[in-house]
């Protein structure tokens, strides 16, 4: 019995695990960039693989974008719910400044 144990120990602990296949992503950015001396939005954009939208406003790049025009939030935060409904998820941001501000946040997502 003792070794019929020690065998079946055995073949568990030499088996190796199965392999998972790897999660590829894909990106997206949204930049919008402001005037440094007035802090108007001058333009915003969202890229990704499928190519790049611009616009004035983020209500214009939400109609570009969203499937959903009832959504009831208003600038930025429209914006990040037009990307969010498509799947994608906030990574990362950062902002630069000088003449031109412009703040970019990556998105990804589970590429298929």
């Amino acid at each position: 019995m003792a070794i019929v144990l020690l065998a079946t120990a055995l073949s568990f602990a030499s088996s190796p695990e199965p392999e998972r296949p790897l999660k590829m992503w894909e990106y997206g950015r949204l930049q919008a960039s402001y005037s440094g001396s007035t802090k108007e939005l001058v333009i915003v954009r969202w890229t990704d693989r499928k190519g790049d939208i611009k616009a004035r406003t983020y209500e214009e790049l939400c109609l570009k974008l969203s499937d959903r025009p009832d959504d009831q939030s208003t600038g930025e935060l429209k914006a990040w719910n037009a990307i969010g409904e498509k799947g994608w998820e906030f990574a990362t941001s950062e902002e630069t400044g000088g003449d031109i501000i412009s703040k970019i946040s990556i998105f990804k997502r589970p590429r298929n």
